[in-house]
């Protein structure tokens, strides 16, 4: 019983070493705890104001380890240090929960790709967006004629003392996003399909800073596989992100039956087609469907 004892003793003093060591290598931040880092510090619903509370201790960068060690920059010469000189250096990507819960496959789409894809992907939607007037009068008039659509609805309210704005905003800024995408703005008093979509998508970003869990499954992505934990946390995230997914796919194949290779492509759907043919390399209908994703993203996660 003495061995098995001292072994074990031995193997959890050399983890505890080896676990410091690896810590000291980052900027300097409160001391997190194996296996669970800073989890025990954070308020998950006051996630801002903890960053911004350290960051008066330990200065404009330093990490907090949740558990998986993260670097927090909060310095406007540092992000633009980081961010613009050496945009190089940190344009990797998280790979594991949450981020591939709305990717279709590895590294696809752009919010949470990296790599050789991602520039590809951005460079061609960055072009895309540039032939359909991104910049230009052609998508001022778009966001002008979803806010015009948003003012009628306002005006259109029985009782202006007591309105709910926060869905025909959501739809002024989704009105904009499909049009760009497939050419058509969502009916305000029809939008049934849409609204479920939306209440999904808050639903899982709400859910991915209200688990503590998800950030174990981060680190440790076995626990995802565990069906009590999944439940309450990735495996839920996965299953309601996989909604939003289905409902873009299905909008997106709708759009391509309606593309005709040989007219000037006016959404962002038909010029991804057209660059699929011109192009090849890198560009797929599984990276249309991602990037569609992102876009939906984009406007529903930030409204």
């Amino acid at each position: 019983m003495i061995l098995p004892a001292l072994v074990i003793l031995s193997c959890l003093i050399l983890y505890i070493l080896s676990y410091y060591k690896n810590v000291s290598r980052y900027p300097k931040g409160p001391l997190p705890l194996p296996l669970i880092g800073n989890l025990h510090q954070i308020e998950i619903y006051k996630t801002h104001l903890y960053l911004e509370r350290l960051s008066k201790i330990y200065g404009p960068v330093f990490t907090v380890f949740l558990p998986k060690p993260t670097v927090v920059i909060t310095d406007f010469d540092a992000v633009k240090e980081a961010l613009l000189k050496k945009g190089s250096d940190f344009a990797g990507r998280p790979v594991g929960y949450p981020d591939v819960a709305f990717q279709s496959f590895k590294n696809g789409g752009i919010i949470f790709s990296q790599g050789e894809n991602w520039m590809e992907q951005r460079r061609t939607s960055l072009h895309i967006l540039r032939d359909l007037g991104l910049g230009k009068n052609v998508v001022e008039q778009q966001v002008l004629r979803s806010v015009d659509e948003f003012l009628h609805q306002l005006e259109a309210e029985a009782d202006k003392d007591h309105v709910d704005f926060r869905w025909p905003i959501q739809l002024c800024v989704a009105n904009v996003i499909t049009e760009i995408l497939f050419g058509y703005h969502h009916d305000y008093n029809n939008c049934e399909e849409f609204k479920r979509i939306a209440e999904i998508v808050r639903n899982v970003v709400g859910g991915v800073r209200s688990h503590k869990m998800i950030y174990f499954a981060q680190q440790f992505p076995i626990i995802a596989k565990i069906p009590f934990v999944s439940r309450f946390g990735a495996g839920q995230i996965m299953t309601e992100a996989e909604k939003v997914k289905l409902y873009v796919r299905s909008e997106v194949d709708k759009h391509i039956r309606e593309y005709d290779s040989n007219s000037q492509a006016e959404t962002f759907v038909h010029g991804y087609l057209s660059e699929m043919a011109r192009v090849g390399r890198r560009l797929s209908y599984e990276q249309l469907i991602d990037i569609a994703v992102d876009f939906f993203l984009a406007g529903m996660e930030t409204t």
